[in-house]
């Protein structure tokens, strides 16, 4: 790894952010592993959701999903659900850090788990066809530039909430014929980790609305504060159907995309 690279993942391990004591009610985890990338930059894999899913079809998402109750902790979660999706084996990335909840669009507490690629983790995707039709890296860096970056404010449960998205081409003059816009949800769990691991001063795009905090806590944390308070998580929770097992079946193996001009690399 380089030393670029190096500085980023020891920045996140440093990172400490405002204990969570939300209920253990609507619980969720996406997992962002880092992958190095011929350009010397860290990669994160990303995936397309598949056209088939009942919401958000055809959009990119971080592997992750809702906590099960084989699950001893939010790691477990976010290990599981990538090894559900892409086929990525907890034995193949190392845990690097914990970053601050976020709420989904369904009102799900969604906690991102950061990862390393093992540098003998030979990993190639193997997709589940039914959750997942793409799998590929963008730079981690790529969440702080404002090229092809727009922003709108959006008023949800009486917060303003910032709503970015990274259109394509992702990167200036480089011609890629499969590039996917990045939006909502995974867009802010991707500016904040580049945030941390880049570093905010070099950061000119604004994560959320300006507001008063306290004791290290986040916008987010403020946000999902008044959701809890106000009893919508738990009637959400009363009127949830009893999540499904996803299916085990998976397509052959897949070639890990990086937008760079190498568009094929294998990690």
């Amino acid at each position: 790894m380089t030393d670029q690279q190096n500085e980023i993942i020891a920045r996140l391990q440093n990172h400490t952010c405002h204990p969570d004591t939300y209920p253990n009610m609507r619980r969720g985890a996406v997992l962002i592993c880092f992958a190095p990338e011929p350009s010397g930059e860290l990669g994160v894999i990303l995936t397309l959701r598949a056209s088939t899913l009942r919401t958000h079809p055809n959009e990119v998402c971080l592997p992750g999903g809702k906590a099960d109750d084989v699950d001893e902790s939010l790691i477990a979660t976010a290990f599981r659900e990538a090894e559900e999706e892409i086929g990525l084996l907890p034995s193949q990335h190392t845990y690097i850090t914990t970053l601050h909840p976020f709420v989904s669009a369904h009102l799900l507490i969604v906690t991102p788990i950061v990862s390393m690629m093992n540098a003998d983790a030979d990993f190639e995707p193997r997709v589940n066809p039914d959750e997942v039709s793409d799998v590929f890296t963008l730079p981690l860096s790529r969440f702080l530039s404002s090229y092809n970056h727009s922003k709108q404010d959006l008023s949800w449960y009486g917060q303003i909430w910032k709503y970015h998205t990274y259109g394509v081409p992702h990167i200036p003059d480089v011609i890629n014929e499969r590039e996917y816009p990045v939006t909502g949800f995974t867009a802010a769990v991707l500016l904040h980790c580049a945030v941390i691991g880049i570093g905010g001063e070099v950061c000119n795009l604004e994560e959320f609305e300006e507001a008063e905090v306290e004791d290290g806590k986040s916008w987010e944390d403020i946000f999902i504060t008044t959701i809890v308070e106000s009893g919508e998580l738990e009637r959400r929770q009363r009127r949830s159907r009893r999540p499904q097992r996803k299916s085990s079946k998976r397509s052959g193996k897949r070639t890990l995309r990086n937008h760079k001009k190498t568009e094929n690399s294998r990690i």
